[in-house]
């Protein structure tokens, strides 16, 4: 079996990179961890906002799941436009919009006003993953991919990691609100980064896309053969569905989850719920030197080892006796589910040729997404008919690992 792209020309298409890697793996590393602070900072503030407005979990839920609406629209229309005029601008235009939105959630005093903001900043940072993965792509050899786009993702989870001391941390002086509208000022910093170290680069400008693309007769029509003709494509989308509803599911209401049903207090929150957080980070970081060295052409195998580990782990957190234990074993679960995260996100970028890595990346994230939209509404639904019965979620997440495990299995 192997997880390699099928050979053509496509597949050598970039030439050798001239941009310093190591800015462009930095940039890259803090686009993403600026992305999900910015998201995860809603779930660990959502406990206030909800106090405020008065909103039962299924409220909650559909202000957590408001941003995956408009995330999932934007990523396959967001890889069209990586494959056709490069990563540069849309990445750029991401960061200005994404930014603002954030900012304008600290300002809402309504449901329905928080619900359509939050949609709109799930359409402003929809291209960023694209962009990212595009730029991977191009810079990067095909050897290196796994191990780059681990370090890359391994933000992400640092992002979430850092969101509850922050946030609790700025609550107990300036409110919920502050979190948000403090976020403005290193969004727009890093607006002018990704313009000083991507948007001026010869390499990664619409003209190179388009000639690159012309050269090489990667039209929309044929890349679009190639994503969704392989079924290795469909098994991958359809286990990043199910594992991304545990992923979802998991970041945006573990904080929740233990202000009730493990009684912690706000500070202690703050602190404990970065610990799994982080252990996710280490698991992207481990999940693409194991891809790239130990399991060449089997990363499917250690997506299953992965999540069936992360379903025992779970399981252990559901019946533990305190919640010391409970996050020790939660820690488990970050680690192993992002191990897995990890590969299952490199494998769009290696099935495909370079030149439909954009609509590769798009379509699998939009499955992504749409878990994230389906999860934090499903498990609120959960928590509101079975009285608050968090055992009952973190049952149901058992079994949806076992079965991400199954269907990576089939990536042949």
């Amino acid at each position: 079996m192997s997880n390699a792209a099928p050979s053509s020309p496509a597949s050598a298409a970039s030439a050798p990179s001239n941009l310093n890697k190591g800015f462009v793996i930095s940039l890259l590393f803090a686009s993403h961890f600026l992305t999900y602070l910015d998201r995860a900072v809603m779930a660990t503030a959502i406990p206030f906002i909800s106090a405020e407005f008065g909103l039962s979990s299924v409220a909650a839920g559909s202000v957590l799941s408001a941003f995956f609406f408009g995330y999932a629209l934007m990523q396959i229309p967001a890889g069209i436009l990586a494959d056709r005029f490069g990563p540069a601008r849309l990445l750029l235009t991401a960061v200005i919009l994404w930014t603002i939105f954030t900012g304008m959630t600290g300002l809402v005093h309504s449901l329905a006003a928080m619900i359509v903001v939050r949609v709109l900043f799930g359409l402003s940072e929809g291209p960023a993953p694209a962009g990212v993965s595009k730029t991977i792509a191009s810079v990067f050899p095909r050897e290196q991919i796994g191990r780059t786009n681990g370090v890359v993702l391994s933000a992400t989870l640092l992002g979430s990691a850092a969101a509850p001391a922050f946030v609790t941390t700025i609550v107990l002086h300036w409110g919920w609100r502050g979190a948000f509208l403090s976020l403005l000022a290193p969004g727009f910093l890093l607006a002018l980064a990704v313009y000083r170290v991507l948007g001026r680069s010869p390499e990664l400008a619409p003209a190179k896309h388009q000639a690159e693309r012309k050269d090489i007769g990667g039209s929309g029509e044929s890349a679009w053969k190639t994503v969704l003709g392989s079924s290795q494509m469909r098994w991958c989308l359809a286990t990043t569905f199910i594992a991304s509803c545990v992923n979802w599911g998991l970041q945006n209401w573990l904080p929740t989850y233990l202000l009730k049903a493990r009684g912690f207090g706000i500070a202690e929150m703050g602190m404990f719920a970065s610990v799994p957080y982080a252990a996710g980070a280490l698991g992207y970081l481990l999940g693409g030197y194991a891809g790239d060295r130990l399991f060449v052409g089997r990363r499917n195998i250690l997506v299953l080892l992965c999540f069936i580990t992360s379903a025992a782990s779970t399981y252990a957190a559901a019946v533990a006796s305190n919640g010391g234990i409970a996050v020790a074993f939660m820690t488990v679960t970050f680690l192993m589910l992002s191990m897995g995260l990890s590969n299952l996100f490199s494998l769009p970028l290696l099935l495909v040729p370079v030149t439909a890595v954009g609509r590769s990346f798009g379509v699998i994230n939009t499955g992504a997404q749409i878990a994230g939209f389906v999860s934090p509404l499903l498990i609120g639904a959960v928590l509101d008919a079975s009285n608050q019965n968090f055992s009952l979620v973190l049952y149901l997440v058992v079994g949806l690992l076992v079965a991400s495990g199954i269907t990576a299995s089939r990536i042949r």
